[in-house]
């Protein structure tokens, strides 16, 4: 983990703007922002899982 952080310190100022606003990071992280968020989404794709099989 160390050695990702250390990537991320050393990125060029403009790669680190644009990774962090990425429209799917963005997504990710809006969706991830909870626990709660996290189990709906399970839920959610278990349910679609059970009905395609």
């Amino acid at each position: 983990m160390a050695e990702e952080a250390l990537k991320v310190l050393k990125m060029d100022q403009n790669r680190f703007v644009e990774e962090h606003t990425d429209p799917k990071l963005i997504k990710f992280l809006e969706l991830h922002s909870s626990w709660k968020n996290v189990a709906e989404a399970e839920i959610k794709k278990m349910y679609e899982i059970i009905r395609e099989g």
